[in-house]
């Protein structure tokens, strides 16, 4: 098949930035100008058609989550529910699809192109997403060690340094759930999340009920800060109004700015890196590599941690039982 150029500009800017810039794939055989990245991304797209597939069969490269969903949905792929949960498995039919079977409409479909030379009337501004956003945020407690400017003067859980910094096994999370911002989720309790990320299965959180949170000597007191949480793109897909839900995919330069701002102004991409908190009560899921936003509405986010880098630890409940997972990116 041929691809126009837009396609192809499209597809390899879902390429990382530096494989643009100097492709190992290729062995140094064909290297952009010096440029900006739209420049070089441009550049790409002049060249023969099969170097866009070359670079997405590449084993280096992985596609996020979003994406492949994205992908598989428009190309009906057909998997066994185990085969969904290997990403890499996943992401080699999808380069199986785009190599033999996908056509330019579909391309089109996937990246949200527009070709055409006329300005098309979106049915949504991005000002009425960001209303919309504001309209189903969340309530959350930012967990610090500080108590200055803390909304609460008492300790809302506790930090085990030693174990987490160290992957030992152990409870290295307990929290006062009397103080969750989520009702649905306060109990009358203390959450002990136990994690061992060596052996994921043997991870647990569970509710010890009616005990009070006292901080042992191994543990560092953490205090609640109230805070606000707005749900990213693939959330409002699915959690906006009806009449906002419909409109989303008529208005994908809307859905563009968001996302934006979304990343710039929301994203807790600053908890992950310097900062004093070290988890967050409540709030709306985030995309992982390994599972999109919306792909966790199913279950009810208790809590994330931001301490002590990777593993980030995620507890969720569904219905009465809490769930731990690993988050690695």
């Amino acid at each position: 098949m041929s691809l126009s150029l837009d396609v192809k500009r499209k597809l390899y800017g879902l390429l990382p930035q530096d494989y643009i810039a100097d492709p190992p794939f290729l062995d140094g055989r064909y290297k952009p100008p010096e440029g900006t990245h739209a420049e070089q991304i441009a550049w790409w797209a002049q060249q023969p058609e099969g170097f866009v597939f070359f670079a997405f069969s590449e084993d280096e490269i992985r596609l996020d989550a979003k994406t492949i969903k994205k992908i598989r949905i428009i190309t009906s792929v057909e998997l066994e529910p185990e085969e969904l949960e290997d990403i890499e498995d996943l992401q080699d039919t999808i380069v199986h699809r785009i190599t033999s079977h996908l056509t330019t409409d579909e391309l089109l479909q996937i990246q949200n192109c527009d070709t055409s030379t006329e300005p098309q009337e979106e049915a949504l501004s991005v000002d009425e997403l960001w209303v919309e956003s504001e309209r189903i945020a969340q309530s959350i407690v930012l967990l610090k060690n500080r108590r200055s400017k803390a909304t609460t003067q008492q300790p809302v859980a506790t930090w085990n340094s030693k174990l987490a910094s160290n992957w030992l096994a152990g409870p290295w999370i307990r929290v006062d759930m009397r103080f969750h911002p989520n009702e649905r989720l306060r109990a009358d309790g203390v959450l002990v999340v136990h994690v061992d990320h060596r052996n994921e299965d043997q991870s647990w959180a569970k509710l010890v009920a009616g005990e009070s949170l006292i901080v042992e000597k191994e543990e560092r007191s953490l205090f609640g800060v109230d805070d606000i949480d707005y749900p990213c793109l693939e959330v409002l897909e699915v959690k906006a109004s009806k009449k906002i839900r419909d409109a989303i995919s008529e208005s994908p330069q809307a859905c563009d700015e968001y996302e934006q701002g979304y990343w710039e102004e929301c994203f807790p991409r600053d908890l992950f890196s310097h900062t004093n908190v070290y988890a967050q009560l409540g709030g709306w899921p985030i995309t992982w590599p390994d599972e999109a936003a919306d792909e966790q509405l199913g279950r009810q986010l208790v809590l994330r941690t931001y301490a002590n880098s990777e593993p980030w630890i995620e507890v969720f409940r569904k219905g009465r039982k809490y769930e731990v997972v690993d988050r690695i990116t």
